[in-house]
């Protein structure tokens, strides 16, 4: 669901003339609250994912030598 800010209409007709969106627009314009995640993050997320596991594996280790 698109969450972004909108002025109510009589606030558009104050604005003077406003050229209506096409649908081809609309489908290719992002939401606002676009959360999904790039190459990158995943990646990110896969590496503080590997140091949280490997530091629990360190200190497991210490606690038992």
């Amino acid at each position: 669901m698109d969450r972004a800010h909108r002025r109510p209409p009589h606030d558009r007709q104050r604005r003077g003339r406003h050229f209506p969106a096409s649908r081809e627009a609309l489908t290719h314009r992002k939401p606002a609250n676009d959360n999904r995640i790039g190459l990158r993050g995943w990646i990110e997320r896969a590496v503080a994912l590997a140091a949280l596991i490997g530091l629990a594996a360190l200190l497991a280790w210490k606690v038992a030598g």
